[in-house]
């Protein structure tokens, strides 16, 4: 799922580079968790963030952005499809009050990102929140019935001893 958003919010605003940054489970630190048109070594690159940065910030807040001073994201710089952009979107993967990480596109064109294009880009990053949330549910439903499957098996055991026993 990951995959295909970063790869479409590319072609969607004709960008640079984008990937999608997901907590590492360590207070203020994501990781790149997919990419496309990402240098090699900024995959699964671990980055920490100002708790009062602008990534911060997105991420508390839920809300998208267009950042052009790219002094303002010290955190991002340190990734070299970042570094050569001219104007980045960020939008976070959100679903009800809960933000997942942040996807973020990148672009080198003279002119900044639109609105516009960053409301395909927020479209886009609901479809892949509710995607990834499905992915999870029906791994939590595999889970499940895999137990249940579990535990009528032992039942059924049970239940052959206790009668083969019983007479004997």
């Amino acid at each position: 799922v990951l995959d295909a958003t970063v790869h479409e919010s590319v072609k969607m605003i004709d960008g640079h580079a984008s990937f999608v940054l997901l907590p590492t489970g360590e207070p203020d630190e994501l990781y790149v968790a997919a990419g496309d048109g990402l240098d090699q070594n900024d995959l699964n690159q671990r980055l920490q963030i100002n708790p009062t940065g602008v990534v911060a910030t997105i991420l508390a807040s839920g809300g998208s952005r267009i950042l052009t001073d790219l002094r303002s994201l010290p955190t991002l710089n340190h990734l070299a499809s970042v570094q050569a952009a001219t104007s980045i979107c960020c939008v976070p993967l959100s679903a009800g009050r809960r933000n997942y990480g942040i996807l973020v596109v990148t672009s080198t064109r003279r002119e900044p990102i639109t609105n516009d294009e960053m409301g395909m880009v927020a479209a886009l990053a609901n479809y892949a929140i509710i995607g990834m949330l499905n992915a999870q549910l029906v791994t939590e439903l595999r889970d499940e019935r895999t137990k249940l499957i579990s535990k009528e098996e032992e039942v059924r055991q049970q239940l052959a001893r206790d009668l083969h026993d019983g007479p004997a």
